[in-house]
């Protein structure tokens, strides 16, 4: 896992926007994904921010993009964080010969103890 220094000068304008003056905000009306997707994919260098694999905008054959926006605390535990930018990465659709992992593999557990947000992160995984 390759530590990802997140800032606030990258966050998309309407995403900052729409948190400001939005009653009753969620995540899911945000309506700009792909410009939250291309500002994550420009911070993290285009690289999934779990595996390291690399994504993009271009739609894979699930019809999917291959990036997907993760909400590093869950949307369901942390519903205060799910426009916070500092909480928002991008990784992989997670699927990869019927494994599921990075943006699938959160249905299983939340992450504990490793952050990609965290410089330590690239000191525990070897």
């Amino acid at each position: 896992m390759k530590y990802i220094e997140k800032s606030n000068k990258n966050e998309p304008d309407s995403l900052k926007i729409y948190r400001e003056t939005t009653p009753n905000k969620s995540y899911s009306g945000y309506g700009s994904p792909n410009e939250l997707k291309r500002a994550l994919l420009k911070e993290q260098g285009g690289i999934c921010a779990y595996c390291m694999s690399r994504i993009n905008l271009k739609i894979n054959v699930n019809n999917k993009p291959q990036i997907e926006v993760e909400h590093i605390k869950s949307q369901k535990n942390y519903p205060e964080k799910s426009l916070d930018y500092e909480n928002l990465v991008g990784v992989c659709n997670g699927n990869l010969g019927g494994i599921e992992h990075c943006d699938k593999s959160k249905k299983y557990n939340e992450l504990k103890k490793i952050f990609p947000t965290e410089k330590k992160c690239e000191n525990l995984i070897t």
